[in-house]
């Protein structure tokens, strides 16, 4: 286990999964789908506790107004969580998608809108996907102290 702090940026990140299949999800962006997934829980005093996640498998699906996520469609691509809970996309073109989590036989989703062309967000070791003990998937920045 690891202690950090994190912060969360209005213009990058700072998004909480599982919006209503009815209503339009916020959007998370990113130039490029890699960074690092983990389970947090509160200190307390203060503070977050990280523990890496290893061996969890994601999916990117394609997303698609007024459809629920993920109901009669294929994964266009896949990756798991190295020892460290590293993961990375490559070769994934610009659009939306969800991304999709398998952890502890629940599943996590995440709006995402990939532009490798947009602006540059942090590299893949300061990107943090994060499950909280509430069942939320949030992103953050590592913020290192």
């Amino acid at each position: 286990m690891r202690l950090r702090a994190t912060f969360s940026c209005a213009w990058l990140l700072a998004a909480v999964v599982v919006a209503p299949a009815e209503s339009s999800p916020q959007f998370v962006s990113f130039d490029r789908l890699c960074g690092e997934l983990s389970f947090v829980t509160p200190i307390p005093g203060g503070g977050m506790d990280s523990k890496e996640l290893k061996n969890v498998k994601l999916e990117l699906y394609p997303w698609e107004e007024g459809i629920a996520c993920c109901r009669n469609s294929h994964p266009f691509f896949k990756a798991v969580t190295d020892k460290e809970g590293a993961f990375e996309f490559k070769n994934v073109d610009t659009g939306r998608y969800w991304l999709v989590l398998h952890y502890q036989r629940k599943l996590f989703r995440l709006a995402i809108a990939l532009d490798p062309d947009g602006p540059a967000n942090a590299a893949c070791g300061y990107q943090l996907f994060e499950i909280d003990a509430k069942g939320h998937l949030t992103t953050a920045l590592r913020s290192e102290m």
